[in-house]
């Protein structure tokens, strides 16, 4: 059988997308740290934020996540949602990722925030908190990409995400 090609392939206009939202849950110990990092690392990349940008926001999620398992008292989770933010002006994607520690018994006691840690966060991302509320203790984190609209995520190296 011969092939059809007086069709046209169109378009199909599928309207606005909705923001990407993720969300990731496990135990609060040590070892998922790797976890968060590669979690940040894909979703940051699935908007096209640069290799240099992923990296600052691995750093970020290293510190926030470090300061919530500071606290040994209690067996407790930790959860992940990391959500598309509206565009900035330049029209770049933004990622905002919420970290909540949550205890299964007793008050959240993570350490204090250190004035190293403070300084990694402001240097890194654009806006942080760190909120201590009894049972759960939240790191919040926002950053804007830094690559143009437009740009291929697909165009740059994935080697060094994880």
């Amino acid at each position: 059988m011969i092939p059809d090609n007086s069709r046209q392939d169109t378009a199909v206009d599928t309207g606005a997308l909705p923001p990407l939202q993720l969300t990731v849950s496990f135990p609060a110990v040590d070892g998922y740290l790797r976890v968060c990092r590669l979690n940040t690392s894909a979703f940051a990349a699935g908007l096209g934020f640069s290799v240099d940008a992923i990296d600052d926001l691995k750093l970020a999620v290293a510190e926030a996540i470090s300061w919530l398992l500071s606290d040994n008292s209690a067996v407790g989770t930790i959860s992940l949602a990391f959500s598309e933010t509206a565009s900035s002006p330049n029209g770049s994607p933004g990622l905002r990722l919420v970290a909540t520690r949550t205890n299964t018994a007793g008050p959240c006691q993570p350490q204090p925030v250190g004035e190293l840690a403070d300084a990694i966060l402001g240097a890194v991302v654009d806006s942080h908190s760190l909120v201590v509320d009894g049972a759960s203790a939240v790191a919040t984190l926002e950053k804007v990409s830094d690559a143009e609209h437009g740009s291929n995520p697909s165009e740059q190296s994935t080697d060094d995400l994880a």
